[in-house]
């Protein structure tokens, strides 16, 4: 398998990527987004499947799609992705997980008919998340580990 992005950029600012994946030499599937910003801050990111990310204050506050719009709420405290280096951050973009490339920690998800998930942390001295509960029972650890 072999992997081609191309980014363009305009006053030092990444306007649009795309990638490409080819086997055997033949195209296998790829997408490309375009990038919004207002000053030095991201406002929206377009995904060729018609999605389209608002960001504000560095979080993604809003996916929305064809037929579907799904909001997001943050708490402020240090994301525990605030360190994930920029190639994995691109990953989870791809994959549609913006609490991944945000700058704080996903607190609430409104799916509109489909329901609100709500997700509670509890944090170290240093504000990052050590844990937390979900909807339904859920309990998460989070361990951070020094490579």
């Amino acid at each position: 398998m072999r992997n081609v992005y191309k980014l363009a950029y305009a006053d030092g600012k990444l306007q649009t990527m795309s990638y490409k994946d080819y086997k055997n030499n033949s195209f296998v599937n790829g997408t490309a987004y375009g990038f919004v910003n207002n000053g030095d801050k991201l406002t929206e990111i377009h995904q060729d499947i018609h999605v389209t990310y608002f960001y504000y204050d560095n979080n993604v506050v809003k996916q929305q799609g064809e037929g579907y719009a799904i909001t997001y709420s943050y708490d402020n405290k240090k994301s525990k992705f605030a360190n994930l280096p920029p190639a994995l951050k691109s990953i989870a973009f791809q994959i549609h997980q913006p609490e991944y490339f945000s700058q704080n920690n996903l607190i609430s998800t409104d799916r509109g008919v489909n329901g609100i998930t709500n997700t509670t942390y509890s944090y170290d001295s240093d504000g990052y998340p050590t844990g937390g509960t979900g909807d339904g029972n859920l309990k998460f650890t989070y361990v951070y580990t020094e490579l």
